[in-house]
């Protein structure tokens, strides 16, 4: 009965924590730390009748420490013993998923020291090795800010790179690439700002090994191709933060490597994406041109380099994967690209994902392109042609009204260039197909479709029939708070049309008010 109420005690406030982080202060004030710390003792002394409790015990433990700072109590942790109990419950050997939390326990307990130690003594533990990576890679995020635990990263990545090439021996006992991988990228993303080429031999060899193991013949293999979409984004991210390492790697041939894997590995879509992703980092949008041109068979490849086209040119995309400081094409080229985007529509027309993707391309292009009315019939005929086929996906649907609103807005700055496209927008009776997609995603929480369509509607017809269908619309519905949305911002643009029909606008508007 003891032995139920503390593990129920350690699981409620395990519980508490993860979900509650505040309540980290009162667990303080209550002196609950040697409270855990002596669950632990005990759990741990009981040996395999309470392997179950000595799990809750360390990720109860592993969560506060994690919450109140692991320096904060280092002396306590110590001087309890703990560490001794999770090292030891760590190698039991019967238990493999305690075990692997016991790890992490100890991680947080006693940072990459602790870790290391433990690894070192077990090398063929495979709970040990797999729980040490989990640890490692978490113990890398939060010591990147911290002087005295960057210093020890250089130490951390030599042992991490030979324990990758234990695993790839035909003997090898303990094989888990991704979580090895996972831990060998944190360190790189945590060095590369401060250690360009040159300055650290332990970085200078890992991204050597790492280059030249991006061997397209032994990538083939799913699990071996996962390991390696971790490697190959750590050195898209060391080029990123770092241009003495952009630099390094297009001398090293990066670039005629991620090239080969592209055109050598096939069913591997994750692989190849991020493969573009580093191509783009060290060479930019020529490189993603190039590879679209001469592959435009391929729908794997097409949906790669479009991907990595959006992540350049995307201004509205935040985080880690935006690279709209990487090298982009001129003005003269980008009509040759809207139609390289088009024509890989073309030959992919069955599948909707492209098609969508391809919609969002021509849309970030086409405020760049100087305007041609041939090149206006290239891209109003790929949007077009995307919604005849894929008119009831909303994905396809979102992305044409993309590129109609990105048209539009360009009209507003620069009459001149836009004038041909909107001619065909008439032409096509664009007007028809947004309030057709305004009543098909009426009820759907489309934002950006509902907004563009609504837009599109307003800028081709006048407000009247976008009145009709927001008035029609229920109060709470998407399409009746998108397109007022939409009213607004295009009203900020286009005054005169909103002043056109103002006594229709002012009479909708309070009905809005008097619901």
């Amino acid at each position: 009965p003891q032995s139920d109420v503390l593990r129920a005690s350690m699981f409620t406030i395990e519980l508490l924590v993860r979900e509650e982080p505040r309540m980290v202060e009162a667990l303080r004030q209550a002196e609950a730390v040697p409270l855990l710390l002596e669950g632990l003792r005990w759990a741990a002394e009981l040996g395999d009748s309470a392997v179950d409790l000595a799990g809750v015990c360390a990720m109860a433990l592993a969560s506060v420490a994690q919450m109140v700072g692991r320096k904060e109590h280092q002396e306590l942790f110590e001087r309890s013993g703990a560490p001794m109990f999770l090292a030891r419950i760590a190698q039991g050997g019967k238990h493999p998923q305690v075990e692997e939390q016991a790890m992490v326990a100890l991680g947080r307990l006693t940072g990459m020291d602790g870790v290391l130690q433990v690894m070192r003594a077990a090398p063929c533990h495979k709970p040990v090795i797999r729980g040490g990576l989990i640890s490692l890679a978490e113990l890398v995020d939060e010591g990147s800010n911290d002087t005295e635990e960057l210093l020890r990263m250089p130490m951390v990545l030599r042992y991490l790179m030979r324990l990758r090439a234990a695993m790839e021996e035909p003997q090898a006992i303990v094989v888990c690439r991704q979580k090895c991988a996972a831990a060998i990228s944190a360190i790189i993303r945590c060095l590369a700002p401060h250690a360009p080429p040159g300055v650290l031999s332990e970085m200078d060899e890992a991204m050597e090994e790492i280059l030249h193991s991006l061997d397209p013949p032994s990538l083939r293999c799913s699990n071996v191709a996962s390991a390696a979409e971790t490697l190959v984004e750590a050195l898209g991210r060391a080029a990123l933060l770092n241009d003495g390492w952009r630099d390094a790697l297009r001398s090293r041939g990066a670039v005629e490597r991620a090239s080969a894997i592209i055109r050598g590995v096939h069913g591997q879509r994750r692989l190849t994406k991020y493969t573009f992703w580093l191509s783009a980092s060290l060479v930019g949008l020529p490189f993603v041109v190039h590879e679209m041109q001469h592959n435009p068979q391929s729908a794997e490849i097409a949906d790669a380099a479009f991907c990595t086209l959006i992540d350049i040119l995307d201004d509205d995309l935040e985080g880690d994967w935006a690279l709209r400081y990487t090298d982009q094409c001129s003005a003269e080229e980008i009509p040759r690209t809207i139609g390289l985007i088009s024509s890989v529509m073309d030959r992919h027309p069955e599948d909707h994902v492209l098609q969508s993707r391809g919609c969002h391309c021509i849309g970030l292009l086409v405020p760049m392109a100087p305007m041609s009315q041939d090149l206006a019939r290239v891209v109003i005929h790929a949007v077009f042609e995307a919604l005849r086929l894929h008119g009831k996906k909303v994905e396809v649907v979102r992305d044409a009204f993309y590129v109609f609103r990105a048209i539009l807005d360009l009209s507003s700055s620069a009459q001149a260039r836009a004038e041909p496209l909107v001619a065909l927008l008439r032409e096509r009776h664009a007007e028809e197909v947004a309030a057709q997609a305004l009543r098909d995603f009426a009820g759907q929480h489309e934002s950006a479709l509902l907004e563009d369509a609504a837009t599109t509607l307003a800028a081709l017809s006048g407000t009247a029939e976008l009145l009709a269908l927001l008035d029609a619309a229920a109060p709470d519905s998407s399409l009746r708070a998108c397109g007022v949305k939409a009213l607004f911002e295009f009203g900020r643009q286009h005054p005169q049309v909103l002043r056109e029909g103002k006594d229709q606008v002012a009479k909708f508007l309070g009905k809005i008010a008097a619901e």
